[in-house]
């Protein structure tokens, strides 16, 4: 039995030393005083993080711990994976979407909680995860990055809050919906490196 003792120490380092894995304070990025320019450029830079982050960790990963279930959180990593890609595709990247196209389009909540055990997450393959999730994520971020400050204020109505928003507002909700995310999983992958499974040679 071994314990593939060099990727608990790679990974440690990384995280402590890679600032892809640290998730940005929003707040202070977005504030009033900043110009349109400014503003456009750190909600897309952030974005485009998230690609860097998700390429960090599954593309180098070990297998066997895709659908290791941590000890602190209800969904494995690979669960994590085709949650954000599910996101990104049906929810927060196509409400910005259908924002920039019609007027004033209506948003009904999204229950996504079940969609692990419905949409078998379990079962589906990392790599077509990534690969839709880098396109689609790669898409927004070039489409955010050209568009001028009228796209940016279109609007809108999230039904169950009875309230309108805006491309910037939507833009922030996928940026934490990122950050919630990006921490779960350094919980996970910090635990899996001082927590380490034996695995069989």
């Amino acid at each position: 039995m071994s314990t593939s003792a060099s990727w608990p120490a790679v990974l440690s380092a990384e995280i402590r030393d890679n600032p892809i894995f640290k998730a940005k304070d929003l707040h202070n990025d977005l504030c009033p005083d900043k110009g349109f320019e400014s503003q456009r450029l750190r909600l897309v830079n952030q974005l485009a993080e998230m690609i860097g982050f998700i390429e960090s960790i599954y593309l180098s990963l070990p297998g066997h711990l895709l659908s290791r279930q941590p000890e602190h959180d209800d969904l494995t990593l690979l669960e994590h994976l085709w949650h954000v890609r599910d996101c990104d595709c049906e929810l927060y990247g196509l409400r910005i979407a259908r924002t920039l196209a019609e007027d004033i389009p209506l948003f009904a909540s999204v229950d996504v909680s079940n969609w692990p055990t419905e949409r078998a997450y379990m079962c589906q393959p990392a790599p077509a995860a990534i690969r839709d999730f880098v396109d689609v994520r790669q898409t927004l971020v070039t489409r955010l990055g050209r568009l001028n400050a009228a796209g940016y204020a279109r609007k809108g109505r999230l039904l169950a809050l009875g309230q309108e928003v805006d491309v910037f507002d939507l833009t922030e909700m996928l940026i934490e919906h990122d950050r919630d995310h990006r921490q779960r999983m350094v919980v996970i992958l910090t635990e899996f490196a001082t927590k380490p499974l034996a695995v069989a040679p």
